[in-house]
């Protein structure tokens, strides 16, 4: 995990607030099924799965899986246009994709390597949120990171400030996407029989339907 004060002061206060723990818990568990029930049907799992695997072998990834992983995330079919920004992170993924070949090495390569070398790459915040979906992608069979954006980092602030921890309104670092990592893996352990894909989704649709109002 990257050396981020929040990260340490989330282990800290793991340990002495199972109190809050208590009350995040019981506050999902109110509305768990309708909140998650929002996701939309839209956004097609098989071929989100299908995605993994293929991103998993990085060497394989095309132009064209390119394209479709970012339509996906932006909720865009084959025959519906792309804002130009859109187009552009497209285009620049698939450009540097053989730049990202060269410097991938399996054995020593992290989640957190490959989201600098891309955010570096792209030289510009605005593609955060994109550079770490196709991080996601690429370590997710591996790492379990998770997707990153601004409905489940609201539902993550939300509840954890319930514990006195204040995020920042907005996401922009790989220390981000670890502190929604942790925070996944400790609701959890809580309760089993969540997944941490359900977990996700259901912070995301929080996020969008009840944190940001």
């Amino acid at each position: 995990m990257p050396n981020c004060s929040i990260c340490k002061k989330m282990d800290q206060w793991i340990e002495s607030n199972n109190d809050i723990l208590s009350e995040i818990n019981y506050k999902i568990d109110c509305f768990y099924d309708l909140i998650l029930g929002k996701y939309p049907k839209s956004y097609r799992e098989d071929f989100y799965q299908e995605l993994i695997n293929k991103f998993n072998t990085p060497e394989n990834v095309t132009h064209n899986d390119i394209e479709q992983a970012l339509r996906w995330k932006y909720g865009k079919k084959d025959n519906e246009g792309l804002a130009p920004n859109h187009i552009n992170v497209i285009k620049d993924l698939s450009n540097g994709w053989v730049d990202y070949l060269v410097y991938l090495d399996k054995d020593t390569l992290t989640p957190q390597k490959s989201h600098e070398f891309w955010m570096l790459k792209l030289d510009r915040k605005t593609a955060y949120i994109s550079v770490s979906y196709i991080v996601h992608l690429i370590h997710y069979q591996n790492d379990s990171i998770p997707i990153i954006d601004r409905f489940n980092w609201a539902a993550t602030r939300y509840f954890l400030s319930l514990g006195g921890i204040k995020l920042p309104k907005k996401p922009s670092g790989f220390s981000h996407i670890m502190i929604l990592k942790q925070f996944i893996e400790l609701l959890l352990i809580s309760d089993e029989r969540r997944t941490f894909r359900e977990i996700d989704k259901y912070l995301m649709m929080f996020g969008k339907h009840v944190a940001q109002r």
